[in-house]
């Protein structure tokens, strides 16, 4: 008489642990590739709110970008009278220096305060310091890179100083803006064509818009530094100058008010 089985045999046991051991594969696989994708998901959409919160500040800036009410540029050469012969221990009028001055727009490949492109000017944006007790008309921004020794990238800073004295290059507090930064590169638009310079003292007026370049590094390497073995990925936008030399009647108005301003300009 057959006896009845009380367990499994040991074949039976080793086809279980197989087929567990290939589910159990499969779903750590399946939530490997999930979390990657999650976390690739997470990076992306951290990247675009950064890359678009760099390109907001600089956006809000320029837009409001300005010539001061005393400004004048310079004549234009044919509107100038003809100029008489100089007296022989003068220079010649071809090797004298340009005219300076202040200037209230910085357009420049490469100034000195900035590692690569920058780009310093004034901003029509009427301001109250308390600590000092007076109204400020204008203030001055300024926007260049600085080559990171640690890395090849580079780190964007943007620079404010209230009120404007003329000297742009200069001056101001500065706070970092991204430390991710592969290239800086800035063109100015006069109507017609794109150049990478803008010098105000010739063109008289400010640009009708400006183009930014932007190239970002997405990674970081384990020291928590840009991680510059691959190629960083390139950012664009115009933004439109309102190129308006005053400031507005409702803020005058306002200051004269309060008595921050008189009728002859600010205090």
């Amino acid at each position: 008489m057959r006896r009845a089985r009380d367990g499994f045999t040991l074949i039976e046991l080793l086809m279980a642990l197989a087929l567990a051991l290939i589910v159990i594969t499969v779903c750590y696989a399946v939530l490997i590739s999930t979390m990657k994708a999650e976390a690739e998901a997470e990076a992306e959409c951290r990247w675009t709110h950064i890359t678009a919160a760099v390109f907001d500040v600089i956006s809000s800036d320029l837009t409001l970008a300005t010539l001061p009410h005393f400004f004048e540029a310079p004549e234009d050469e044919e509107d100038l009278p003809p100029a008489e012969a100089p007296p022989p221990e003068e220079v010649p009028p071809e090797e004298a220096p340009p005219p300076q001055g202040p200037r209230p727009f910085l357009a420049m490949r490469d100034p000195d305060f900035s590692d690569g492109a920058g780009i310093a000017f004034v901003v029509a944006d009427p301001v109250y310091d308390t600590d000092g007790g007076r109204y400020y008309l204008y203030r001055e921004i300024r926007y260049f890179v600085k080559r990171d020794t640690r890395t090849s990238a580079y780190l964007l800073y943007r620079s404010e100083q209230k009120g404007w004295d003329g000297v742009l290059e200069e001056g101001g507090s500065s706070e970092l803006l991204c430390d991710m930064i592969g290239d800086f590169e800035i063109s100015y638009y006069d109507g017609l064509e794109w150049s990478d310079e803008w010098e105000v003292m010739q063109k008289g007026d400010l640009p009708v818009a400006v183009r930014i370049k932007l190239s970002f590094y997405f990674d970081r390497t384990k020291d928590g530094l840009p991680d510059t073995s691959r190629p960083p990925e390139e950012f664009y936008t115009v933004v439109s100058i309102r190129s308006s030399r005053y400031i507005g009647p409702e803020d005058r108005a306002r200051m004269i008010r309060e008595g921050l301003m008189d009728e002859g300009g600010a205090r």
